[in-house]
């Protein structure tokens, strides 16, 4: 089992297909075909078989897969020391962050990285937090940048940055724009959700953090409401700005999402709808200097006063 070989059998698996798999290889279908083939008869055994013309991995490929993942991790972290143990500046780092989150963290925080360690390659992966978990899990990942509100896992570290709020965002032409009231200990103006039964909500897809804690408000609450759901947190406050319905999302978008028309942010509910903006990455992984310094920054970019830490 060397390298290229795990590469090719991860890309089937995940593209299903070996002319997919063969454009993201960037070789041509046939050759991906021979190598699949000479590979099962070296080792003997199918690592995958055809279903409905899609590529699914046999119990002998889901061991190969477990097994080269681990292969894959262990060199990635023996680069990573010895990147660190020889003083060079070169080396990569792979970050995995969510969509909405990427859109205002890596901006703020990737110039000044990259003005840190100039020869240093950059993996960017975007997807959920079920996701990025995964890819940690999987050596794929040095970071993930994400939020946790409730459980903390015990295989993984977590660098806390700052609190944030799930906030509930409307117009300022909206009629209910009047009915804010300003509470003791809220950050935002407070409004009462059960005013809001008529209006339409516009909520994020369920994979993300930010429709879990609206579901939780909306659940408490004595409305029912229209929703749609979209997959973009931008897309949604982008509506809501032109003056149609509400969104949900956390109180970060205030300094870093422009709208034409300018959101109200909103505290609603009667208990704290906090949690804890963080970077993650496993326990047993090594961490090098330079992902110390992307955490030392983006803590540096993002973290707020001490009575808000």
């Amino acid at each position: 089992m060397d390298f290229r070989e795990i590469q090719y059998v991860l890309a089937i698996e995940k593209y299903q297909t070996l002319s997919g798999a063969a454009r993201f290889l960037d070789i041509t279908q046939p050759s991906l075909s021979k190598f699949l083939q000479n590979l099962e008869n070296r080792l003997n055994v199918k690592l995958f078989c055809r279903i409905d013309n899609k590529m699914h991995l046999t119990y002998a490929g889901r061991q190969y897969v477990e097994t080269g993942l681990k292969i894959l991790d262990l060199n990635h972290q023996l680069n990573n020391t010895l990147s660190d143990i020889s003083s060079e500046s070169r080396g990569s780092l792979s970050i995995g962050i969510t969509p909405t989150r990427g859109r205002y963290v890596l901006p703020n925080v990737l110039p000044d990285f990259k003005r840190m360690h100039p020869q240093y390659k950059i993996n960017i992966m975007e997807d959920g937090i079920t996701a990025l978990n995964q890819a940690m899990e999987n050596g794929q990942i040095d970071l993930a940048i994400y939020t946790v509100s409730e459980t903390f896992r015990p295989d993984l570290a977590y660098e806390k940055v700052c609190k944030e709020e799930i906030v509930l965002c409307i117009s300022p032409i909206s009629e209910v724009a009047c009915r804010l009231e300003q509470r003791a200990g809220k950050k935002h103006p407070w409004l009462d959700i059960n005013l809001l039964g008529q209006e339409l909500f516009f909520l994020v897809d369920e994979k993300f953090r930010t429709r879990k804690i609206a579901d939780r408000i909306l659940s408490a609450s004595s409305i029912r409401p229209q929703t749609i759901t979209l997959q973009s947190v931008e897309t949604a406050l982008s509506i809501v700005a032109s003056g149609i319905g509400v969104s949900f999302c956390t109180d970060m978008c205030e300094k870093f999402f422009y709208t034409a028309r300018p959101l109200l942010y909103c505290s609603v509910g009667e208990q704290e709808n906090l949690w804890d903006f963080v970077i993650a990455y496993r326990k047993d992984s090594y961490l090098s200097s330079a992902a110390r310094n992307f955490i030392d920054i983006t803590k540096n970019a993002f973290a707020g006063p001490p009575d808000e830490a």
